[in-house]
């Protein structure tokens, strides 16, 4: 129905010429700014619902009618003219919402603003040209929503802001062309089926801290051969590393012995190495003592190499921050003396 709704709103438009007057659809009124449509967000604020112009590479509006433009509304694609290729958003913009640039098939970049902190569900699905996504300056961007990407085959490379917190349900299955992902830092969950069909992603780093991989996450990424996943990961979902178990498949999941995804691999056949967990073995010598803490004193003023690697944080961290800090050294001095535990 809201699809049908839309292309009556479009051809609504074009019968007008885009008339200076608000047009209602549904609960949403549009109004014309030149060659812009936009949707009356508030009393001050519009969102951009649709382009009239015959430009390809578009730079959206900051402000309209004495009023501010904040973000593009549902359905931008659908109420569009011209086979867009380019979209430069102000960074003013907060949000994308949900189907913004759904099946926008030749879209192929995309200049996201820095002060975006919503992205809608299905807001790129099916944009089958867009070649990357960089969204490491939107620092107040809490999650990529799902199905954000789905669908996008194109998509070689991403980046995420360190304020993201969960990525969700399928939110970027089927790109076929995504090869590595750098998951930030605050990540506690992977949504079910978001990497789902990714046959190209050979290259994933997951944080410490992670909490949650939902079923389905990694399912056939046939190019990833080896994937590190961190002591504090307590909860893996069926299938999320399907077919991986399966006969002659080298995928291998680098864990340590004892915890709950070392158990996982086991019981659902996964290659894996379950290595021995000696907590606060900084200099990895099979032990705990004081050449550890003075190992991380010197680390700290840059004059010993500790690994930035999750599984090294894993082994060195003894205070459950996820970092190796000067604390990790104080809680193995009072460990060796009986006044503490090694988490």
């Amino acid at each position: 129905m809201k699809k049908i709704i839309s292309i009556l709103m479009v051809a609504a438009i074009i019968l007008t010429g885009f008339s200076a007057f608000g047009t209602l659809v549904g609960a949403t009124t549009y109004v014309s700014y030149g060659e812009w449509l936009l949707a009356v967000k508030s009393d001050t604020t519009y969102l951009v619902g649709g382009y009239n112009g015959a430009d390809t590479e578009i730079t959206m509006p900051e402000t309209a009618n004495g009023k501010a433009v904040i973000g593009v509304a549902e359905d931008f694609s659908e109420h569009c003219d011209s086979q867009i290729t380019s979209v430069n958003m102000p960074d003013s913009y907060t949000t994308i919402e949900p189907f913004a640039f759904y099946n926008c098939s030749t879209l192929e970049t995309v200049d996201f603003p820095s002060s975006l902190t919503g992205l809608g569900s299905y807001a790129f699905l099916n944009c089958t040209a867009l070649n990357s996504v960089d969204l490491s300056e939107a620092t107040g961007l809490l999650n990529i929503s799902s199905s954000c990407f789905s669908q996008c085959a194109q998509i070689s490379s991403v980046s995420l802001p360190d304020s993201i917190t969960s990525l969700n349900d399928y939110c970027f299955s089927f790109c076929n062309s995504l090869e590595q992902i750098i998951i930030p830092a605050n990540v506690k969950s992977i949504g079910a089926n978001a990497f789902y069909e990714c046959t190209s992603l050979s290259d994933v780093v997951i944080p410490n801290g992670l909490e949650t991989i939902g079923e389905n996450a990694f399912y056939n990424d046939t190019a990833l051969t080896s994937l590190y996943v961190p002591v504090s990961v307590s909860s893996i979902g069926a299938n999320a590393f399907y077919p991986m178990a399966l006969e002659g498949n080298t995928m291998t999941i680098d864990c340590y012995a004892g915890t709950y995804v070392a158990s996982y691999a086991y019981q659902n056949y996964l290659n894996y190495t379950g290595d021995t967990l000696v907590k606060g073995d900084a200099d990895n010598n099979g032990e705990t003592n004081i050449r550890d803490v003075t190992y991380i004193q010197l680390y700290r003023v840059d004059l010993y190499e500790i690994g930035t690697d999750a599984k090294t944080i894993d082994r060195v961290d003894v205070t459950g921050d996820h970092q190796v800090t000067i604390r990790d050294a104080t809680q193995i001095q009072l460990y060796r003396v009986g006044l503490a535990d090694l988490l």
